[in-house]
């Protein structure tokens, strides 16, 4: 077998679990997933002149 095919072919099933995982997270968890989200974002957007204001933790 090609390793590139098994590759490809589990690449979907790995994205649907994941899906799958974020969408049974309560509300906090998925704000504080969009957190971080933000924190790895705001150094690539501020090298690209774009002002990015992360949320608060609380």
């Amino acid at each position: 077998m090609d390793p590139k095919r098994l590759i490809v072919a589990e690449a979907p099933a790995g994205k649907a679990a994941y899906r799958t995982k974020q969408r049974k997270l309560s509300w906090p968890d998925k704000v504080k997933v969009v957190i971080e989200l933000q924190k790895i974002a705001q150094p690539i957007l501020a090298a690209r002149g774009k002002s990015v204001a992360v949320w608060p933790e609380d």
